[in-house]
């Protein structure tokens, strides 16, 4: 775990630690992505589960631009900005979004041109909540195959 002034630099300290290649920010009780310092620290996963988030803003993971996982599931999230995963589009092979309060499967995860598997399970989403060319352009198909899409409810 990096602290204040230990490498490697952890591009948010105040409500997050990091571990090798892990920025954790789960159970912190926050209800807002938090800002991430640029830093000379590759981390390729990032762990925001079991917050209170509500939206991703546009340009929110910028600053964290390797991320190939990014776990947001049990949150109350509602929102994607159409422009939240800017710069990180190339290379996240997994999101998770499940237990979230989604009516609609976001139109923001048709830029993910690397994604293996996406979970959106769990979220209030029924059958006309598939936006079909959302879900086309899901993918570089020359290059990689959505794997696994997760939806549906437990119950």
């Amino acid at each position: 775990m990096c602290a204040r002034g230990q490498f490697p630099a952890c591009p948010n300290t105040a409500v997050c630690s990091c571990s090798d290649h892990i920025i954790e920010c789960h159970e912190r009780g926050l209800t807002s992505v938090p800002f991430f310092q640029p830093v000379n620290h590759v981390y390729t996963k990032l762990n925001l589960e079991n917050n209170f988030i509500k939206t991703i803003p546009a340009d929110a993971f910028k600053n964290i631009p390797n991320q190939s996982t990014v776990f947001l599931n049990n949150n109350s999230i509602r929102f994607i900005d159409e422009h939240a995963l800017g710069g990180v589009d190339g290379k996240i092979t997994r999101v998770n979004l499940a237990f979230n309060n989604f009516t609609r499967f976001p139109s923001s995860l048709g830029v993910l041109s690397t994604i293996l598997n996406i979970d959106v399970s769990n979220n209030p989403i029924d059958e006309d909540g598939f936006d079909e060319h959302t879900v086309y352009e899901i993918g570089d198909t020359t290059r990689y195959t959505l794997v696994r899409m997760f939806f549906g409810n437990d119950s």
